[in-house]
């Protein structure tokens, strides 16, 4: 058995998190569109441009003044291998980025909540009047410290060696993020007749839908094709 870990101090230097809500009513001539949205960034060395009275974020730059992190955390992880049959199978099991980090946030934004009114019939700057109701302006709030858990993982492995030239394996990969979780499991076997030569394959599938992988390498002459 063996056991491993390791312990990370983290440095954040900004976050931003931005959620709006749209209100739509319609009728067969228009919509009467209005939207509710907040802006919270935790960015103490950077600079939001204002433009017509709206956060513009194509104009970020860095307050030399008020260069210092916007963030410290810590996090951990810890994992452990088992080895069977002679090391010909090996188990895992991991968990990464058990830990949280302490944002500082020092920019806040709103949308204007003011209704559109919008011509279905007439739909050609439909696309700018949606883009106005999600702007933000500035709004002044005194910083505030909040603690946001990291995004963690939990990982198992199996690595089977039937015989000498052939390794199989699997993995399974859980990741959580404010409450929200994902899976991703893989399969993959590879071929190694001599050191010179490998051809490998894999297979996966989860959230994101499933992928095949086929990869090969050869090593001649202290030069490695892949």
């Amino acid at each position: 058995l063996a056991i491993g870990w390791r312990i990370k101090g983290l440095v954040g230097i900004a976050k931003a998190a931005a959620n709006v809500d749209m209100k739509i009513v319609s009728n067969s001539e228009q919509m009467s569109v209005s939207s509710q949205g907040t802006l919270e960034a935790a960015a103490a060395p950077l600079s939001i441009g204002i433009r017509d009275g709206y956060y513009d974020f194509s104009n970020i730059g860095l307050n030399t003044e008020a260069i210092r992190p916007a963030g410290f955390g810590a996090a951990l992880d810890l994992g452990m291998s088992y080895y069977l049959l002679k090391d010909k199978l090996v188990l895992g099991a991991a968990v990464r980025n058990v830990g949280a980090m302490k944002w500082t946030t020092n920019i806040y934004g709103e949308t204007s909540g003011t209704p559109v009114i919008i011509d279905v019939k007439n739909t050609d700057n439909l696309g700018e009047q949606f883009q106005d109701m999600v702007k933000f302006a500035p709004k002044d709030a005194a910083e505030a410290s909040a603690l946001q858990m990291l995004p963690m993982s939990f990982n198992l492995s199996a690595k089977f060696k039937p015989i000498r030239l052939v390794t199989l394996g699997a993995a399974a990969t859980i990741n959580k993020l404010d409450g929200y979780y994902s899976k991703d499991i893989r399969l993959g076997g590879a071929f190694t007749p001599f050191r010179q030569f490998n051809v490998a394959g894999s297979y996966s599938f989860g959230e994101l839908g499933n992928e095949v992988g086929i990869a090969a390498s050869v090593r001649l002459l202290g030069i490695n094709v892949y």
